[in-house]
């Protein structure tokens, strides 16, 4: 049985999911700005408590051109920023490659700590984590968004599937 809160899906296991059921227009993330990709989760307030676990699984493809374009991912929650933006470089100019990311965060008794792992092509690997970092207030609802922000024009990266989970302690 499925039922749903706010557009969220309750499995029976008791945790939160969402992921985008087709592909969206405005996916394509090409600019040198940060451009959040449109799949988020609005998670309701009170949701994460401590010990709650939130995982964000992400894949596509992505093209570059020449030799020195970086990509930069990001992970808000409510505007936030959860992991340290670390560029990705050496991309050698490739079409249609495929890209994954897992992220895996822990709420804690005032903060939130993670880590994470964003794979691109065959040969970038970079991994995320840092200290934990204080949220937002999470009494209210708090959107979970990712990003992207190219070093130079002319390059992309398509979001193909965009998968947010919430699991809660255990009883």
């Amino acid at each position: 049985m499925t039922v749903r809160l706010n557009g969220m899906e309750i499995l029976t296991e008791g945790g939160l999911r969402q992921a985008n059921q087709q592909m969206l227009p405005g996916l394509t993330i090409t600019g040198t700005g940060e451009m959040a990709l449109p799949s988020k989760l609005a998670i309701p307030g009170n949701t994460l408590t401590p010990c709650t676990r939130l995982r964000l699984v992400q894949y596509g493809i992505s093209s570059s051109v020449g030799l020195l374009p970086t990509i930069t991912p990001r992970i808000r929650l409510g505007g936030v920023l959860l992991l340290p933006a670390r560029a990705i470089s050496g991309l050698l100019g490739a079409s249609d490659v495929p890209w994954y990311s897992v992220a895996d965060f822990l709420v804690l008794q005032g903060a939130i700590t993670g880590a994470g792992i964003l794979f691109v092509d065959d040969n970038q690997v970079r991994l995320f984590g840092g200290k934990p970092v204080v949220p937002p207030d999470l009494s209210v609802a708090q959107d979970l968004t990712s990003s992207a922000q190219w070093s130079t024009t002319g390059n992309s990266i398509i979001c193909q599937a965009w998968i947010a989970n919430i699991t809660p302690p255990a009883a």
